[in-house]
């Protein structure tokens, strides 16, 4: 075994610029072998391709540790309390035949929903958003738009009433927005009173259902053995955070991104037809999820020239990957009229993210609407003063101010 590296993934220089680590990562080869604060040693897959076999190759590497030799709970660090555990076993973390039969139910609860359909009711909530922002004084755009607007929609698609998320959104910010594992600790009272919420809310649609996924997936658990109350907590859990936390920071990465791009951005603001290509490059090139949750090896093998043993932890470095030079010209620019552009913001494979679509709207929406009503917006900071969230795993800011000129 080669000795693992310690890189840190949360510090202010690998926020502001990571290719100095990503080009540290590919000179390892395909995969890199380090040692992570918490959550011990494994491999980073780093490069484009690599990365996207691994990711399509549920056989080789799953996501199942029991698979794998080892204990169903391998999945989590130790210091994870327990209430995530209980909400976690959902479809990203069970592959076929499992994974299967879930993504199937939820492939059919947002099949009832065309995405498209949603973008007038997406603008309405950004709209909204920006009527409530103060012009006279910086804004938190993060708190007040790029969490809120995706937070907003998701509490719509699942059926949660306007007057009861404001409550949701506080028992679940307490862990998405935080930035320390103390902090990370303190917000788990907040899934405590979530889950109890769920459950009443299944109880509540069971006896008389409601427009929304969680009338849905209730029926859905009721018609048979398709799914546990342990299952449909989780999957609901998955669909809320998933459907808000990658699409926060996508935003509000994009945002500073275009702001650094004066041309771009005024490329954009006079041809709003770029904007899908635009957000594509955007996941890209902010690459807001940095890495994929650990896959284990279900047997010895050598992957790309390098030997695994069975057993061990392999994850995709997605920022790695979607800057990688064999993949991109010029990766570590910004273009969004790039053509092709392959990136793996969104995962490959099984494990793809179902809310990809979701997601792209959301970005696409959030961007016009806040650009179009205030072309001049600017930054109220200097761009070294901006704060960074230390999330490995995440490329986030954790406060975003900017004052919103006509």
């Amino acid at each position: 075994m080669p000795a693992a590296l310690k890189y840190d993934f949360t510090s202010r220089e690998f926020q502001e610029n990571p290719l100095d680590t990503y080009e540290l990562l590919w000179k390892q080869g395909d995969l890199a072998y380090c040692r992570i604060p918490l959550i011990g040693k494994m491999w980073f897959v780093t490069r484009f391709d690599a990365a996207r076999e691994m990711l399509r190759d549920s056989h080789r590497f799953t996501r199942q540790a029991d698979r794998a030799g080892l204990k169903r709970s391998s999945n989590f660090p130790w210091w994870m309390p327990g209430i995530f555990r209980d909400i976690s076993y959902n479809m990203l973390m069970v592959d076929d035949p499992e994974h299967r039969r879930l993504r199937t139910i939820v492939d059919s609860a947002f099949a009832r929903r065309n995405v498209e359909a949603l973008r007038d009711q997406v603008t309405a909530t950004a709209e909204q958003l920006l009527d409530k922002m103060d012009e006279n004084r910086p804004v938190d755009i993060i708190d007040e738009y790029s969490r809120a607007l995706p937070i907003r929609v998701i509490c719509q698609l699942l059926g949660i009433p306007t007057e009861e998320q404001a409550q949701v959104m506080k028992n679940a910010t307490g862990v998405t927005s935080s930035t320390s594992i103390l902090a990370f600790l303190f917000g788990t009272p907040g899934l405590h009173r979530l889950r109890k919420y769920l459950w009443a809310k299944f109880e509540k649609v069971r006896k008389k259902p409601e427009p929304g996924l969680i009338s849905y997936l209730t029926e859905v658990a009721e018609s048979g053995d398709r799914l546990s109350r342990e299952e449909l907590t989780s999957t609901v859990f998955m669909l809320f955070f998933a459907g808000h936390e990658t699409t926060t920071h996508l935003i509000a990465g994009a945002i500073p991104a275009l702001l650094d791009h004066p041309e771009q951005k005024e490329m954009l603001q006079n041809d709003w037809r770029l904007l899908p290509g635009a957000v594509e490059e955007f996941l890209r090139f902010v690459s807001p999820v940095q890495m994929t949750k650990p896959r284990f090896v279900t047997s010895d093998m050598k992957f790309r020239g390098t030997e695994l043993r069975r057993g061990q932890k392999v994850a995709a470095h997605i920022g790695a990957a979607n800057w990688d030079p064999r993949a991109h010209e010029h990766p570590s620019q910004m273009n969004i009229l790039r053509k092709p552009n392959f990136h793996l913001s969104f995962s490959a494979g099984i494990h793809s993210c179902v809310g990809m679509q979701l997601a792209r709207l959301e970005a696409q929406v959030a961007l016009q609407s806040l650009f179009s009503r205030y072309p001049g917006a600017k930054l109220a900071v200097d761009r070294q003063n901006i704060e960074w969230r230390n999330r490995i795993g995440m490329r986030s800011y954790k406060r975003l101010p900017l004052l919103l000129s006509p």
